[in-house]
């Protein structure tokens, strides 16, 4: 299991001032949190604990918000107001967040160099801090549904995360959850069983893989919510082929020249084996159509590449360039996501992306939706 992740948060964002100047764009909301709170949950349910925030000297405020705040937390308590933060502290709970400052904008390779010393000689999840991610509905046994997770994967972890990790429930309803029970006492699992989110027989196979024990997974469940964020889906993917992994996403083609895009082989659908990678191409010149989408699995060799990459324009060392000189030392493989990317990089990307999420939520979608109804008419 991959237990680190990187997540590079140094780039200005120019393309979201004045907000920016003010805010970094990882601190942009979508909804009720964060956008950088989205990218380390994602992080969390693929089974990292510990994750390496790359800041710059502008972007304190970003390594702030997972910090506890124990005068903010009793005044919420006092009016009965804890559940405005009950997610972030959940997740503070299963996470350890640390960070590195960038010195200068040298681009995104060197911003995951800063993360040599912390990952050392273990595989790593990197995920842009300025890109999230929705699952989409899956049915039981969908395609791109990786299996359940071995006993030996889940042992020891709380028993929420271990539920959360066999499709059971959702991070919002592990936070329900340990709400109830901070009210109510007992057990968590009991919990879980008492506010409908799962059966008994989930709450059974969960304790017996947090001891490491065999555990036999209902057929179906009532709380079976997302198709495979993109973390997850690496991760497995890495525990498949051991090998460097890049998320990958198909684009039109009238578009590949925004992207980093990859050539290769089809391994099986949506894998292949990376053999080239051209930034930013023609579409007469791009390889395919599949976009490099903010997310990796990165082996440490990675590192020794970036040291052999010279800086491009701007002075910037760029990661593509470094997975290319990888390309000549070990396999990389690309996977296509199954799960719906957003970007909040400029004003009308952010805006969309808060529809799209408000409609997902049936309470803010009822209250948001008059309003967006009269604007299309013209109201």
């Amino acid at each position: 299991m991959i237990r680190k992740a990187v997540i590079p948060a140094a780039g200005f964002g120019t393309r979201m001032l004045p907000a920016a100047k003010a805010v970094p764009k990882e601190l942009l909301p979508v909804l009720d949190r964060p956008t950088i709170q989205y990218v380390v949950e994602e992080a969390a349910e693929a089974g990292a604990d510990d994750v390496l925030l790359v800041t710059s000297r502008d972007k304190r405020a970003v390594e702030d918000h997972f910090d506890r705040s124990p005068e903010l937390e009793q005044r919420l308590a006092a009016a009965g107001k804890e559940e405005l933060l009950a997610s972030v502290i959940a997740l503070a709970a299963d996470v350890q967040v640390h960070s590195v400052r960038q010195a200068s904008q040298r681009g995104l390779g060197d911003a995951v160099n800063q993360a040599r010393r912390h990952v050392g000689n273990q595989p790593f999840l990197c995920l842009l801090g300025d890109t999230i991610f929705s699952g989409r509905p899956a049915a039981d046994g969908a395609a791109g549904e990786a299996p359940p997770p071995k006993p030996e994967e889940l042992k020891g972890r709380p028993i929420g995360q271990i539920l959360m990790k066999l499709g059971r429930l959702s991070r919002e309803q592990i936070v329900q959850g340990l709400e109830r029970q901070k009210k109510s006492g007992g057990k968590l699992g009991d919990v879980f069983v008492q506010m409908g989110f799962v059966r008994t027989e989930d709450v059974e196979a969960a304790l017996a893989a947090q001891r490491g024990h065999p555990f036999a997974l209902p057929d179906a469940a009532p709380s079976r919510i997302t198709a495979l964020l993109p973390a997850q889906q690496l991760a497995d993917a890495y525990r498949e082929l051991k090998t460097t992994i890049i998320g990958l996403e198909e684009v039109p083609v009238e578009q590949v020249s925004r992207y980093g895009v990859v050539g290769g082989t089809a391994v099986r659908e949506g894998v292949l084996r990376v053999e080239t990678l051209v930034e930013k191409p023609t579409p007469q010149e791009a390889p395919s159509r599949l976009a490099i989408a903010a997310r990796y699995v990165l082996t440490p060799a990675v590192f020794d590449c970036l040291d052999a990459t010279p800086p491009g324009k701007g002075g910037e060392v760029q990661l593509t360039d470094a997975l290319r000189l990888l390309l000549k030392r070990e396999p990389v493989h690309g996977v296509v996501l199954t799960a719906r990317r957003h970007d909040i990089g400029n004003p009308v990307d952010w805006l969309r992306t808060n529809l799209l999420f408000a409609a997902r939520d049936p309470r803010t979608w009822a209250a948001l939706r008059p309003t967006v109804e009269s604007l299309a008419r013209g109201g």
